[in-house]
């Protein structure tokens, strides 16, 4: 996190209304407003601030557990070491893939103590999980999900992410220059899960490849574009607002577009409403 108070609301700001990039296109002969979407993108504000308890439980214990173990290395106190083992539970009981990449990418960071604490913590809970789902009924959500991955261009990966994934991109080698060990495991965890995202590896081991992705991704995305923008603007503070008023008014058409989907009465929506006659 950002220690200028200006910096860290850019950062705040920028992490909560990043969007995808609007796409206009032409259809039957009329012009259609609409943005680039793959399903269950966290690119999208309203995917990250999802309305499913779970899955925001689940958000919440992957940052708990990178701020734990950057708190710890940081003050070495016990609280957050009970804290990362607490998460660790939480984690492995609802999401085992993302608790088992979260050590990983902990492990390779650097510290063992904390690692050590958050695997063996998660690791019990973990092995249950892999045990129920490999019994029928439940076998058969891991065959379908497979079935499910999403292949994309590197292009299209970055229009659905929107204008701070194009900062990012320009702003990486600056950031991992600095050597800043706080933002390291994040920059770790988003190069990793990306990688991993357009490699064959989650197909083979029967994963969807979306499921790498977690809000970290934006997060660390948001930190490098608020870097690049006040290394740009050092000068003239107040440059740094106008030209994140730039990215966000891009995406700002495509926020209040999505906000209209989740809001508007819509009977024909079979995900909400059961056709008529279906019941008969």
């Amino acid at each position: 996190m950002p220690k200028n108070r200006s910096k860290q609301l850019l950062f705040y700001v920028l992490f909560l209304l990043s969007n995808a990039f609007p796409r206009i296109y032409e259809s039957g002969g009329s012009w259609i407003f609409s943005y680039y979407y793959p399903w269950n993108n966290i690119g999208h504000p309203f995917m990250r601030m999802s309305n499913v308890p779970h899955h925001l439980v689940i958000q919440a214990c992957i940052m708990a557990a990178f701020y734990l173990f950057i708190a710890y290395r940081q003050g070495k106190k016990r609280k957050y070491l009970a804290g990362l083992a607490i998460t660790a539970i939480l984690l492995s009981s609802m999401q085992p893939l993302q608790w088992a990449f979260v050590a990983g990418v902990l492990g390779i960071s650097g510290s063992i103590i904390p690692t050590g604490i958050f695997f063996l913590s998660g690791l019990p809970f973990a092995l249950y999980f892999r045990q129920f789902f490999s019994l029928p009924p439940y076998q058969y959500t891991i065959t379908w999900e497979n079935l499910q991955q999403i292949h994309i261009p590197f292009w299209h990966f970055i229009r659905i992410h929107g204008p701070l994934m194009i900062l990012a991109l320009i702003g990486l080698v600056p950031v991992i220059r600095k050597r800043n060990r706080s933002i390291f495991p994040l920059i770790l965890y988003s190069i990793i899960a990306t990688v991993l995202f357009f490699s064959p590896i989650p197909e083979k081991m029967h994963i969807l490849n979306l499921r790498f992705f977690s809000v970290i991704l934006t997060l660390t995305i948001a930190y490098i574009s608020t870097d690049l923008i006040w290394s740009i603007s050092r000068r003239t503070p107040g440059l740094a607002w106008f030209l994140a008023f730039l990215v966000i008014v891009i995406t700002i058409p495509v926020t209040a577009r999505q906000l209209y989907e989740r809001t508007v009465f819509n009977r024909e929506n079979i995900n909400t409403y059961l056709p008529i006659g279906a019941l008969a």
